[in-house]
């Protein structure tokens, strides 16, 4: 099961010649943005989703394939 989410995923964003890049500091970033030690990072989702969006479109911006 694991191995066929892992094909789907490279099938659907992999691009011929292109590495994929991805980030994992998304936690990190939004500590920088304000979020507490011991804060619930993912109720940022619809309580501070304006800063959820920019954050995703930086890392676009920057050249992630994927947030």
């Amino acid at each position: 099961m694991q191995q066929e989410l892992a094909n789907r995923f490279r099938k659907y964003f992999a691009k011929p010649g292109k590495p994929m890049l991805l980030d994992g500091a998304t936690g990190t970033q939004l500590m920088l943005m304000g979020l507490k030690p011991g804060e619930c990072a993912e109720l940022w989702n619809i309580e501070k989703s304006c800063k959820i969006e920019n954050l995703a479109r930086e890392y676009f911006k920057a050249g992630s394939d994927a947030v």
